[in-house]
């Protein structure tokens, strides 16, 4: 088994809670409306958003690596703006186990300083490639800047 992972801090002018409302408790509606080229839908499977709530994203045929993937909500915490799920389906069919989690804080201007964690576990002796680095991490990176740069551009949404 392989254990790996990246860690960024990203740094935003949109607020902590803003940004939690889209990345978080409403990323299932924000989510296809922001990047509809990438994500044709996300869903809540199971649950009410809190921990053990089960979501699937069903990706466009732009992402030719992935149809679609489930997450469980493993941590949250609203008022601290954490939050850690889980791949459990529809992942990297070598890797054991993917997490991700974001921690948004409030930053000396009013903005946000968000940090993004994501770590992973491959199966038996499997070494990444650059590519599956890539994926996992860019992906990630690139669907918070999305969102970021949405809110920036729409000052009421998730207001």
């Amino acid at each position: 088994m392989v254990v790996g992972g990246f860690t960024e801090e990203l740094k935003s002018s949109v607020s902590p809670a803003r940004l939690w409302k889209a990345a978080v408790s409403d990323v299932h509606i924000m989510l296809p409306k922001i990047v509809p080229e990438f994500v044709g839908s996300m869903e809540i499977v199971q649950g009410d958003g809190g921990v053990g709530t089960i979501k699937a994203t069903t990706f466009t045929h732009a992402i030719k690596e992935l149809s679609v993937v489930k997450i469980i909500v493993d941590e949250i915490d609203e008022e601290k703006f954490y939050y850690k799920y889980s791949v459990i389906e529809g992942g990297n069919p070598n890797y054991e186990s993917t997490c991700y989690t974001y921690k948004f804080e409030l930053s000396e201007d009013g903005g946000c300083l968000c940090k993004l964690i994501g770590e992973f576990k491959t199966i038996g002796d499997y070494e990444p490639t650059d590519q599956d680095k890539v994926l996992s991490k860019e992906g990630f990176i690139t669907t918070f800047m999305a969102i970021d740069a949405y809110l920036q551009a729409n000052p009421n949404e998730c207001a």
